[in-house]
């Protein structure tokens, strides 16, 4: 074989004792004189691994895995046990073809445990290899191969067992949140239908005590449930483009009905100019806001609760995101533990264990060290608190919100109209949800599973379905996904029930075609909350502000915020100029040539109109924008009738005072 080598072969050769050429099928084309002489029967050509076995690296069971792992250490016996060499796999280029070439030495180790009989020479070495050197550093090395690998399999198993845990315990927590979260939905509804009913002083004590630990409970298994996610995340954060006016906004939304049984003002103010997507933890902002506004409208029997978000002046690159109550404050010597877990305020300020949980201000506390923000508090006993909340939050984009509009609230409690389909597999939250939903004014249909909603969504046009998610059969999201396939139900406003709240329930509740989300227990002003976005309404509306047979929607809670902010003469003045401005420029809408000039006047209207609390008047002129930007015109008779709604709306402007004014 010695006859068909080159120069490049010959040269190797001459620095190592076993040389072996490898052609195209990993086969032996050239061995050395010392491989030859101690292994015969590479002569013929065999397969390197059909002869040899590959003891490090582990796993090379091929020639395309010989390829892969070149650079590194190869220890190999032969198959037979008549020897054993070491060495690596080293490449050159010869007449534009790559040639592979093994380079190395008599695996001394192996060689003399196993074969102490075989007699090794000098020649049988390579110059520069000596063999006490190579002995030693066969030994050291095989020690270190063997522990590093010992090392990994055992972090390897590690790692196993932990991920097995971690799944376990997600299992668990979502098993539990349902399992509890479900009769205990059945509690809170019995108990908010009890309350309707007149009891005698003592019974009705008692309702209150078992209304507040109910209440408690809940607390306590969503804090269980929250603290696991964050510790499960162990750190991590998501950094994903989030639009932060939706997400406070979305905030408010879910909070908006507790605000109003209080009878509290609910009000967002987003900095005109603000960026308004953002890279970060939304999720997890979100619900820091939302507990830090929970708390809020907890501690505060009466005034407004206002979130203000605005870029931190003094800090590039930062938001400041402030909650500001008109609530019971917290005393000097309390403001550090009000963080700590189970320790809450009662409502006139004294801290005891009676009057809520205390845990909310917690998961606060651990969501802003994840997010390295900071959080600060100022307050005053008896005037109220403020939570400033300060982000690092990057700009995804240049887009801004401009002047955003401030949330808005019915003071006066709207009722629902229409029939509705309710599916829960459950005997009890189907009795008392159709209780409360009757409540409501709303007709009610009842399913008991996935299978049965479809099949009375396919007899009867609802105007909503509550969807539990967990059933036997088919569950929610497939129910959903099998409605959406009806004639006619492409549009179907489809909400979500379920007891265990997680962002992947919620991604999936969206992915199937639900379009909202609610979480159990649901008491009966969060569903008049939720289903008021998607059902017809019957508005109560006070007679003072109707006028030429319009319904005039005023919210008060707007005006009475501005004139905090502005002062009341000052915002008398404001309101004035707003009437004037406001009749010319429905006078230029009335007269508007095209689609186009009406669009634009409507457009104009509709901001002014919501910042002075004119909500129906701002959601009929935003309906005639949207036709107009259609390319569709109105008629005399359809603008006539909304002059008057117009001028009845500024009417019960004017006729506005603020509190303590007199009439």
């Amino acid at each position: 074989m010695k006859e068909s080598t080159h120069d490049p072969f010959v040269s190797l050769e001459q620095l190592f004792s076993i040389v072996l050429q490898l052609d195209d099928e990993f086969r032996v084309a050239v061995a050395s004189s010392v491989a030859l002489t101690h292994m015969p029967w590479l002569a013929d050509r065999p397969p390197l691994i059909d002869v040899f076995e590959v003891v490090r690296p582990q796993g090379v069971t091929s020639g395309e895995d010989v390829l892969e792992r070149s650079d590194q250490l190869f220890l190999m016996t032969a198959k037979d046990g008549s020897f054993a060499v070491r060495g690596q796999i080293v490449s050159f280029d010869r007449d534009g073809k790559r040639i592979f070439v093994f380079c190395g030495a008599p695996w001394m180790l192996w060689i003399n445990r196993e074969l102490p009989e075989l007699k090794l020479g000098i020649r049988d070495f390579s110059p520069q290899d000596p063999q006490l050197d190579q002995l030693f550093f066969m030994t050291t090395e095989k020690a270190m191969v063997a522990d590093l690998e010992l090392l990994n399999e055992q972090l390897q198993e590690a790692k196993f067992d932990l991920e097995s845990a971690q799944h376990a315990r997600d299992a668990f927590f979502a098993q539990m949140s349902h399992e509890m979260r479900t009769p205990l939905n059945g509690v809170v509804s019995a108990l908010a239908l009890l309350e309707q009913h007149r009891l005698p002083g003592e019974a009705r004590e008692l309702l209150s005590l078992i209304k507040s630990s109910s209440q408690n409970l809940m607390q306590v298994i969503n804090y269980v449930l929250d603290v696991s996610k964050i510790e499960a995340a162990d750190g991590v954060t998501e950094n994903e483009p989030f639009k932060l006016d939706e997400l406070a906004e979305s905030v408010l939304d879910i909070v908006g009905a507790r605000a109003l049984e209080k009878g509290l003002g609910l009000h967002l103010r987003v900095k005109p100019g603000l960026p308004r997507t953002f890279l970060g933890d939304g999720a997890r902002l979100r619900q820091t806001l939302l507990n830090l506004v929970t708390n809020a409208i907890k501690f505060t029997e009466e005034g407004d609760v206002t979130v203000r978000v605005a870029d931190a002046e003094d800090r590039r690159g930062w938001v400041r995101i402030e909650v500001t109550d008109s609530g019971i404050g917290v005393p000097e010597d309390l403001q550090e533990r009000i963080f700590e877990p189970f320790f809450s305020l009662a409502p006139h300020g004294k801290h005891d264990n009676d009057h809520g949980t205390g845990l909310g201000l917690d998961i606060v506390r651990r969501n802003v060290k994840l997010m390295k923000g900071e959080l600060e508090l100022t307050t005053s006993p008896g005037r109220g608190s403020t939570f400033s909340l300060m982000l690092p939050l990057e700009t995804v984009e240049d887009e801004v919100g401009g002047s955003y509009r401030p949330a808005q609230l019915e003071r006066v409690p709207a009722a629902l109209r229409g029939s509705v389909l309710l599916v829960d597999d459950n005997e009890t939250n189907l009795m008392l949800g159709t209780m409360l939903l009757e409540g409501l004014g709303l007709k009610v249909k009842g399913a008991e599973s996935g299978e049965a909603a479809v099949e009375k969504a396919a007899q009867q046009c609802f105007c909503a379905v509550l969807m539990d998610i967990s059933m036997p059969g088919i569950d929610g999201f497939e129910a959903t996904r099998r409605i959406r396939k009806l004639p006619g139900r492409e549009k179907l406003p489809i909400l979500a029930l379920t007891a265990y709240a997680s962002s992947r329930e919620q991604e999936n509740a969206r992915a199937s075609g639900m379009n909202d989300y609610l979480t159990k227990p649901i008491s009966q002003s969060q569903l008049a909350q939720a289903l008021g976005k998607w059902l017809p309404k019957s508005p109560v509306v006070p007679e003072s502000v109707e006028s030429a047979g319009a319904k005039v929607m005023l919210n008060e809670a707007t005006l009475e915020e501005l004139a905090r902010e502005i002062g009341t003469a000052n915002l008398a003045q404001v309101l004035k100029t707003f009437s004037k401005e406001a009749r010319k420029r429905w006078d230029s809408l009335a007269k508007a040539p095209s689609p186009s000039d009406l669009a634009r006047e409507a457009h104009s209207l509709v901001s002014s109109c919501r910042s002075f609390g004119l909500v129906t008047m701002a959601d009929s002129l935003a309906d005639m924008e949207k036709r107009a930007r259609q390319g569709q015109s109105e008629s005399a008779e359809s603008l006539a009738e909304l002059g008057d709604r117009m001028q009845a709306s500024l009417d019960a402007l004017a006729r506005w005072n603020p509190p303590g004014q007199g009439s």
